[in-house]
């Protein structure tokens, strides 16, 4: 049986993708080794600009979430042509994983395309 985006993990934020619970993961941090993450303390998603007054209030007041970290480059934050997500209540931190590179589904196709065709990269 397959799972939907409806059910746990999932959790709903109208307007915004793949939003899931990463609690229930084991925690790799040396510190916490072997502990696992809280249920209802960490969410994922995807990109968030289309969030609508719903998923704020689902967001913010439903699921408690009192700060975004941001994790995209400048290069695909860029490319969604989106305002700056602003949430009364809600802080932001910028902090790419990549100066230079997007990691959004398309950008991630294409590399994996490349690998493809030159698993070597030469």
């Amino acid at each position: 049986m397959s799972s939907k985006i409806t059910e746990a993990p999932f959790v709903q934020a109208e307007g915004v993708i793949n939003l899931r619970d990463a609690g229930g993961q084991l925690s790799h941090l040396s510190s916490r080794a072997n502990h696992i993450v809280r249920p209802r303390y960490l969410y994922r998603a995807g990109e968030p600009s289309r969030i609508t007054p719903k998923g704020v209030i689902q967001l913010r007041d439903e699921l408690g979430v009192r700060m975004v970290f941001d994790l995209r480059s400048d290069v695909e934050v860029k490319g969604y042509k989106a305002d700056p997500l602003i949430i009364e209540g809600v802080g932001f931190v910028k902090a790419p994983i990549s100066s230079a590179e997007a990691y959004d589904p398309f950008s991630l196709a294409r590399r994996v395309k490349g690998f493809q065709d030159d698993p070597l990269g030469v």
